[in-house]
């Protein structure tokens, strides 16, 4: 090859080298030239044999084509330091896995619910959306509610409160809530003092069925976590079954509004949470939510806000 041609190819190769173009990440046709023995420093060259003395080159290849008859004057360490090596580019930091989301359940003790809200003397809080209550119980938390048991009993000695009791079972269906549904019955009750006797109304299997399902349902792998709504201490017991049986598990002792944590179910679980008269407001059924067959279900008139009540969400903030 004579010293033009040569000199020709040397600054394709400067040229070449300024422009970017020789990158074999970009592609095969544009093979870089790398020397086999500097390759980590100069990876732009790829020469056949080269001594580490930087002289007697016996192959020289441009662009994935030989060039022959490169005369031995040349100084490949001369190449070498006039080329412009390619930076690596540096890897993307990982990025950290997040914690894996957990299946959370609620467990509604729907007697003692219900006796928290009619102390509250405000109706319209029976209209409770249970759904929108779990929604709450575990915002910020990696939890998504996966199951909503509501266990409760009808009494069938006042015909407007069955009314208003299957309206309300009704609405809750139609959120996904399972309702387990008891009796009432009537027992004779006799006063210490006189003696005089009467028949009072009393829950049966509400309590009873809240225990198993929580059991069978930890049994089933049905949740991570488990909410118990309920200030009831005859579930203590299913606390500490869950404690001892299940370790992999949590249990989560929720008082009802304007109750107390009881003692012996709290001693039981790892965390505790509340459910405020806030919380409640914020929980509430529209007027006319629907049953599971897409029905209207029409809210009760007993269950009406009061004159000027307004939603949570609608009420000015303070401070504005």
């Amino acid at each position: 090859m004579s010293r033009r041609r040569l000199n020709a190819v040397w600054n394709d190769v400067t040229r070449v080298q300024r422009s970017r173009v020789v990158d074999a990440d970009a592609s095969r046709n544009a093979c870089p030239l790398q020397d086999t023995t500097l390759s980590s420093r100069h990876p732009r060259y790829w020469f056949t044999s080269s001594t580490p003395g930087g002289y007697g080159l016996r192959g020289f290849y441009f662009l994935g084509h030989p060039v022959a008859g490169i005369s031995s004057w040349m100084n490949t360490d001369d190449l070498l330091l006039r080329s412009e090596a390619v930076q690596p580019t540096p890897e993307e930091p990982a990025r950290p896995t997040p914690p894996p989301r957990k299946r959370a359940a609620l467990y509604v003790d729907g007697f003692n619910l219900y006796h928290s809200l009619d102390d509250l003397k405000q109706p319209h809080l029976k209209w409770l959306n249970i759904a929108a209550v779990a929604r709450l119980l575990v915002a910020g938390r990696p939890e998504d509610v996966v199951r909503i048991v509501f266990c409760t009993a009808i009494r069938m000695d006042d015909p407007g409160r069955i009314g208003r009791h299957r309206a309300y079972v009704r609405a809750l269906e139609g959120v996904g809530v399972v309702v387990l549904k008891g009796y009432f019955a009537e027992e004779r009750r006799k006063c210490r003092s006189c003696g005089a006797t009467w028949m009072h109304p009393t829950e049966k299997e509400g309590d009873t069925s809240l225990s198993i399902t929580v059991i069978d349902d930890a049994h089933r792998d049905r949740f991570d976590v488990a909410y118990l709504i309920t200030a009831d201490g005859d579930q203590a017991p299913v606390a500490r079954m869950i404690r001892d049986s299940f370790p992999d598990k949590e249990l989560v002792t929720v008082a009802p509004p304007g109750r107390s944590h009881n003692y012996t179910i709290l001693s039981a679980t790892s965390r505790k949470a509340s459910i405020t008269e806030a919380t409640v407001e914020r929980s509430l059924f529209d007027r006319a939510p629907r049953d599971v067959a897409g029905n209207l279900v029409m809210r009760p008139r007993e269950y009406d806000p009061p004159a000027g009540w307004v939603p949570p969400h609608l009420r000015p903030r303070k401070g504005s």
